[in-house]
């Protein structure tokens, strides 16, 4: 078989491929990304998988790009401990497909029905699976606040990208993250700092 589904990317045997199979393999090593990790036999990151255009999919044999909407649900508020995001993969239907098998950019339906993300998609659902790791991992209740803050604005910007659905209560709240903060401290009269966007870290009475 030309390619297999690793965790930590797509494994290509190049000597079950075809020369422009092959050919394309070696453009992305040279470009840097494509690792060798044996005689022949090459791996790619998901990520870079995942940007791939369609005709570079096709070239390499690879599963079509997922079709379908993803759906993003919160279980648990943004300021708790226990949140937890899912995502389903959504038929036309509505319904979600029932267990799917997501590995990296590869998700598999059945045995006989697997598509790649697009570079969108990919990264909402790394993006959900790094936050459920941590958070299920530490104890750093002011770390974990903040974390979901930034993180939530993060999956939000991206979901909004790739047209995902999110629930109700996703919906409602809004992170807004600004890309610089310019803090120029002056003192007013009681010598407390204030700063120029005009927030203090005390209230001069």
């Amino acid at each position: 078989m030309f390619w297999e589904v690793k965790d930590d990317g797509f494994e290509f045997n190049c000597s079950e491929g075809e020369a422009a199979q092959v050919s394309k393999i070696e453009e992305m090593f040279s470009e840097g990304k494509a690792s060798i990790i044996g005689e022949d036999c090459y791996i790619v990151s998901h990520e870079h998988i995942a940007a791939l255009s369609t005709n570079e999919r096709a070239l390499l044999d690879l599963p079509e790009i997922f079709p379908y909407r993803l759906r993003i649900s919160a279980n648990g508020a943004l300021v708790d401990r226990s949140l937890r995001y899912i995502v389903d993969f959504v038929k036309p239907n509505g319904n979600s497909f029932i267990n799917p098998t997501v590995t990296g950019a590869h998700i598999r339906i059945s045995a006989d029905l697997q598509y790649t993300f697009n570079i969108g998609q990919y990264l909402v659902v790394k993006k959900v699976e790094e936050s459920n790791k941590k958070l299920a991992s530490t104890d750093e209740v002011e770390d974990l606040t903040r974390y979901n803050f930034l993180n939530f604005a993060d999956i939000k910007e991206v979901a909004e990208e790739i047209d995902a659905e999110l629930d109700s209560y996703l919906k409602q709240n809004k992170v807004v993250v600004p890309k610089r903060l310019s803090i120029l401290p002056h003192f007013e009269k009681c010598s407390l700092p204030c700063f120029a966007n005009g927030y203090s870290l005390l209230s001069c009475n």
